[in-house]
């Protein structure tokens, strides 16, 4: 098989099917999709010719700082795994959906304005992350530090 955590290639023998399996190798990071001869997961094809495949990876959205590797693409998936006092932080611009938060007696700190790394914000101090979806609290508490709901 192919291990390839950068650019690489492969001499194939014409014929050959194919299999290709997009794997991140950081926990921060997800696969956004294949581009040129991949169009789904896994990617199979026939070498005929000659091909190139490009499999995108990109950064998690949020990470909450009181679990280790727990990154996450979706705030809502995030403040479903948090344990009451957890601190979830986001970069700059997060993609959230309409969301509808209800944890009984569950207390969850969002921050924004993160790095990539999550460890520092964006200077300037004053960065902000924006929601730009509705965000609805049933029950529960969430403390929002340096986000914009739009």
């Amino acid at each position: 098989g192919i291990n390839c955590p950068g650019t690489c290639t492969a001499q194939i023998s014409s014929g050959t099917s194919v299999t290709l399996t997009a794997t991140p190798h950081l926990p921060e990071s997800s696969f956004g999709g294949w581009s040129n001869a991949c169009t789904s997961e896994p990617c199979t094809f026939t070498m005929n010719s000659d091909k190139t495949a490009i499999a995108t990876f990109t950064l998690k959205q949020l990470k909450n700082i009181d679990k280790t590797d727990a990154y996450y693409d979706y705030l809502s998936d995030a403040l479903t795994d948090a344990a009451n006092g957890n601190e979830v932080r986001a970069h700059d611009s997060l993609i959230a959906p309409s969301l509808s938060y209800n944890r009984a007696g569950v207390s969850v700190k969002i921050a924004g304005g993160y790095d990539n790394a999550f460890t520092s914000r964006n200077s300037p101090s004053t960065t902000y992350t924006d929601i730009t979806s509705p965000l609805t609290i049933q029950t529960g508490t969430l403390i929002l530090d340096q986000i914009i709901i739009k």
